[in-house]
């Protein structure tokens, strides 16, 4: 966790692989397949009304504050099993490329 720093929940359609390599010379990796969702999260940092919150400041636990937490309004009518799939960096200068980097997650539409 990276207390206390700015963070950016992205997002893909696309998967998690093949995933964006981060160029410190170690195996760390952003694992989402860069698609439209993820390019308009990583220039706006949300989608209104859909995906809210997706950028801040990390609480002193390295968590984002519990007034403003990422939010997820999935459209109505969105194909069962469509999957979103998330991952999560924080802004932190004491890693070698500046990234902390989380591990992935997924909603599913069932």
């Amino acid at each position: 966790a990276s207390p206390g720093r700015d963070y950016a929940v992205l997002a893909s359609l696309r998967g998690f692989r093949p995933g964006l390599q981060l160029p410190d010379n170690t195996r760390r990796v952003i694992s989402l397949a860069p698609d439209a969702l993820f390019y308009l999260l990583v220039s706006s940092g949300n989608v209104p009304g859909v995906l809210e919150n997706f950028r801040g400041l990390l609480d002193h636990t390295g968590a984002p504050p519990a007034a403003t937490p990422p939010t997820v309004r999935l459209p109505a009518g969105l194909p069962r099993g469509t999957r979103v799939c998330f991952a999560a960096v924080a802004f932190n200068p004491l890693m070698a490329t500046g990234l902390d980097v989380s591990n992935p997650w997924a909603l599913i539409v069932e």
